[in-house]
This record gives structure tokens, C-alpha cells and sequence, in this order.
């Protein structure tokens, strides 16, 4: 045989090898995909990933899981996993390879910002100076809420100012509050009585492909007095009582702190003292100071009542009772 008739031969062979070999068995990414809930998760939710495919039987398929380059799981069916959020700004890759019952390969993946939102509530009511605590939302008092949200697109965290802010009541649209841009907003609470409200905000990208929720629950409470013994030299005592106890002579002074009484109502209400239901003629320059001086070689108990109220509103009011004990 010659030399070109073997070349032929071996053309011949190498090209049947080529075509009888199995096909390439990497499937369109299209014929797999990821159902994420929630699309947008907090920090510590949980995350549920779910294959979807109608193209080949995922119970029998075999699946490879991968979270950030790294296997979490594998086996027959395994079509969905929980992960959990990490921390704020960080994002994770979740990737799916499907090994379907006929060979062929199916990927799909998806990368998950992990976004937030704080919502910070203060309310416009009276607190004295060193309150540790909350300034709290009273009945038709003024209230104002502030987002601070950690949103992300493309790995970078999207501005304050180029997201959309929409904001509800009870499930009712804010509009005039809502915009882009418009990260607090300022309402007066209805002057019905205690109750519990529902800030809801829902911020989302100008181009609507990133979008979060964040509510909070807002309980009204009730304007409270609490007494405290004052003086000029140290000052306002750091606990709050009740009951006084003085020796016969002897005198001091009460300071009143109205906690959450709305600003504006604190500033026009009256405050009327009283004691065995006569009205005590305050002689103060500062309502909220009563001057008690107790007799020489006496014991008493006496009760003093306080009321303070703001005739414009219904529920800016408290009452409280202050006991003062007089002994030898």
C-alpha cells in the first residue's frame, strides 16, 4: 500500500473517532434557574434557594451546591437549600451545578447582597436632660421617622439620594411623604388615645432592580410625672420617689419631670397642685419646683396632688400623688 493511501486510512479513522464520540454535555444556563426568598435578605435571615428547570427530571438529576467557591451539599434531588445572611454589605455567591440523568450539565448561580434598612424613631416629647432612654410617642404628638439603609447594586452601596422612599400608615400610602431622596419623615400621631401604629417603608433603586422592606411597630404610651428632690447645690436627685420622708423643721424642694408630654402641649399646660382638695396658690417662678417647708414638733403625713393638662388636646394630661412624711 502506499504511503498516501495510508495517510488516507488514517484520515479516514481519525475523523469516524471524532464524530462517534459523545456530544459536549454543558446545557444552556437558561435551562436552570434560581427562585430566591427573599430576593433582598437582612442580616441573619434565612435564605430558601430553589432549582427550577422544566427541561430534565431534577429528582433524578444529581446537584452540587457551592456557596462562595465552596461545596454545601451534594447528592440525588437536593433541589433546594437554606442558607443564612450574613452581615450587612457582604455578598454571597450561591452556584447550582445539576448533573441530569442523561449526562448532560446544568449551572445556574446567583450573587446575594445583603442589604438593610434602620428605621429610627424619635418622637418630640419632653425627656429630661441625662435620659438614657427613648424620648416616647404620646397621643397626637409629633413623631419622626429616619431610614438609614444599607442597599447594594453591582457590589457598591447605593446612595441615600438614589433610592425611592415610599412610605405608609397602617398600610396607608404616605405620598406627599414619599419620593426619591426622602429618608425621614415627620407626622403628628392621631389624638385617639393609646393605640399601636405601622411604619412601613419600601426602598428601591431608581431602577426598581433593588427593592426592601422594613416596618416597625409604634405604641403611643401616656404622659407620666415622676418626682424629684432638688436643690441648688447638688442638684436634681438621679432617683425618682413617691413617698418623702422630712424631719419636723425641716425643708426641701420637689422638681417635676412630665416625661412625654408633646413639646407643644408641655408648654402651654397648666399645673395645678392641690392638697385635701384645696388648690395650693403656687408661688414659684417654675411650676414644676413645689417648695415644702414642714411645722416645728410635728408629725404628718400629708398628700399632695398634681395635675397637668393641656386644654387644647384630649389625652396630653397626667395626674400623679407625692406623699410627704413628717417625723421628729
Amino acid at each position: 500500500m502506499s504511503k498516501i493511501a495510508k495517510k488516507f486510512i488514517a484520515i479516514v479513522i481519525a475523523l469516524c473517532v471524532f464524530f462517534s464520540a459523545p456530544a459536549a454535555s454543558i446545557a444552556s444556563q437558561a435551562d436552570m434557574s434560581l427562585s430566591l426568598s427573599p430576593e433582598f435578605p437582612m442580616p441573619g435571615e434565612s435564605i430558601k434557594v430553589e432549582t427550577i428547570s422544566y427541561v430534565f427530571d431534577t429528582l433524578r438529576a444529581n446537584f452540587q451546591w457551592y456557596l462562595n467557591g465552596k461545596v454545601v451539599a451534594s447528592g440525588r434531588g437536593i433541589t433546594e437549600q437554606t442558607f443564612l445572611a450574613t452581615k450587612v454589605g457582604t455578598i454571597m455567591n450561591i452556584k447550582v451545578v445539576a448533573v441530569a440523568s442523561d449526562g448532560l450539565t446544568y449551572t445556574a448561580s446567583a450573587s446575594v447582597p445583603i442589604s438593610d434598612i434602620d428605621l429610627i424613631m424619635r418622637a418630640d416629647t419632653y425627656t429630661p436632660n441625662g435620659y438614657r432612654g427613648a424620648s416616647l410617642p404620646t397621643p397626637g404628638s409629633i413623631l419622626g421617622v429616619y431610614a438609614v439603609p444599607y442597599l447594594y447594586s453591582g457590589g457598591a452601596k447605593i446612595s441615600v439620594q438614589n433610592l425611592i422612599y415610599e412610605w405608609f400608615l397602617d398600610d396607608k400610602k404616605m405620598s406627599g411623604l414619599s419620593g426619591q431622596g426622602k429618608n425621614k419623615i415627620i407626622l403628628e400621631l392621631p389624638n385617639l388615645g393609646s393605640g399601636e401604629y405601622e411604619i412601613k417603608l419600601k426602598a428601591s433603586s431608581i431602577s426598581g432592580s433593588v427593592v426592601m422592606e422594613k416596618n416597625m411597630k409604634i405604641s403611643t404610651q401616656t404622659p407620666r410625672i415622676l418626682f424629684y428632690e432638688t436643690n441648688p447645690l447638688a442638684g436634681r436627685s438621679s432617683r425618682a420617689f413617691s413617698i418623702f420622708n422630712i424631719k419636723a423643721g425641716g425643708s426641701f424642694a420637689i422638681l417635676v419631670e412630665p416625661y412625654f408630654f408633646d413639646l407643644r402641649s408641655l408648654a402651654r399646660a397648666a399645673f395645678s397642685w392641690s392638697t385635701a382638695n384645696t388648690v395650693i396658690e403656687h408661688t414659684s417662678e417654675n411650676p414644676r419646683i413645689l417648695e415644702i417647708a414642714a411645722p416645728q414638733d410635728a408629725q404628718s403625713s400629708t398628700n399632695f396632688a398634681l395635675a397637668i393638662n393641656d386644654k387644647k388636646t384630649i389625652f396630653q394630661r397626667a395626674e400623679a400623688v407625692l406623699t410627704v412624711i413628717v417625723t421628729e
